[in-house]
């Protein structure tokens, strides 16, 4: 199946032409769907996470067909999400914290959450991952709360993008343009360290 412009076709013809393969959906209408295609990212999550923020930052980045690993320094295999003020659906952890090498990624991202950003500031192991990431001179992206921990781990510095206020939509977008090197960490969103 191949969509063109919103077109859907079936078979092997379209538009009385011959398609030449038949293989997974193709956007022809957009070729910046798929602009993170080699890119791999890491998101560093705990129990407590926000899992509207996290799912839409996801999402964000598999549209761009980025891959998206998610980790945690808990034991568990699937951590616990707010939703509201309520419990929201678990996530899977897709590879032990302990079995992270920073080079596998082009970039760390924490999403926000109260809870999950206090939890993980205790942990000495997230501190040192992050600076495992800043070392390498790895993109991170943090949003809302979880800013903290950059400033617990002062690498509040050229390569770090956090998103304060932003819309996190416009926070996505200007992490995938640093990903793809288009854009310069200096002009997005980074606080200055107090």
């Amino acid at each position: 199946m191949v969509r063109a412009s919103g077109t859907e076709c079936r078979g092997n013809t379209w538009d009385g032409g011959i398609i030449p393969s038949q293989g997974p959906i193709i956007y022809l209408d957009n070729a910046n769907r798929m602009r993170l295609l080699e890119k791999k990212v890491l998101v560093l999550l705990t129990d407590g996470v926000d899992h509207a923020e996290y799912a839409q930052i996801r999402k964000g980045f598999e549209r761009e067909e980025a891959t998206v690993m998610v980790t945690s320094p808990q034991e568990s295999l699937s951590i616990e999400t707010i939703s509201g003020s309520r419990r929201g659906p678990d996530i899977l952890v897709d590879i032990p914290f302990e079995a992270v090498e920073e080079l596998a990624f082009d970039g760390l991202i924490i999403p926000d959450g109260i809870l999950s950003t206090e939890l993980m500031r205790k942990d000495v192991r997230v501190i040192t991952m992050i600076h495992g990431f800043h070392q390498k001179q790895l993109p991170i992206f943090a949003s809302g709360n979880a800013v903290q921990l950059l400033y617990d781990s002062q690498v509040l510095s050229e390569q770090v993008v956090v998103r304060e206020g932003t819309p996190l939509g416009l926070f996505v977008d200007k992490a995938v343009e640093v990903l793809l090197d288009r854009a310069p960490y200096s002009h997005i969103y980074r606080p200055t360290m107090a």
